[in-house]
């Protein structure tokens, strides 16, 4: 186990020295030896959930993304992830939306969120999850929420008159 045990050592070196390392020589040290777990490793010890979400959205590796994304408390991250995580897990990515707005109701600005619901396609929901996603978050943020911002109230509405549509 030499090569597992110097693994666990660069980690504890990672680790103790976080403050001390330069983060983008320390990423491109890491990165020029493909070592992929290390850099994930490192990202976890940075709080660098932008970079994590990044490395599991290109490898399609939807839930992992979503499971970063609930650690965060940054809007903007949100705001820059969803639209590609509502295309491909609209029902993972409006869960992750409702649970973050019952612990922090402030911080996703449902307007800013629009670019994701645009991009909401209903054949990407799981097997036996019917409901319209983008209709479901909309919803939450007038009911539970207080939301009354007359672009959010306008595209519910529009939503409401292309399913019927859809129904006929």
């Amino acid at each position: 186990g030499g090569y597992g045990h110097l693994l666990d050592e660069f980690k504890h070196f990672l680790q103790d020295n976080i403050g001390n390392l330069d983060k983008e020589t320390t990423y491109q040290l890491i990165m020029n030896h493909g070592r992929m777990d290390v850099m994930l490793y490192y990202a976890e010890l940075n709080s660098d959930y932008d970079r994590l979400i990044s490395h599991h959205v290109q490898r399609r590796e939807w839930t992992k993304a979503l499971d970063v994304l609930a650690k965060t408390s940054d809007a903007e991250l949100f705001y820059r992830h969803s639209p590609i995580m509502m295309q491909h897990t609209p029902l993972g990515t409006t869960n992750a939306w409702i649970k973050t707005s019952k612990t922090n109701p402030t911080l996703l600005d449902p307007r800013k969120l629009i670019p994701a619901l645009v991009r909401y396609d209903s054949a990407n929901n799981p097997p036996g999850h019917q409901a319209n996603q983008a209709v479901r978050y909309l919803q939450h943020c007038i009911k539970n929420l207080g939301c009354s911002d007359p672009v959010i109230m306008k595209y519910l509405a529009s939503l409401y008159a292309k399913q019927s549509d859809e129904r006929l």
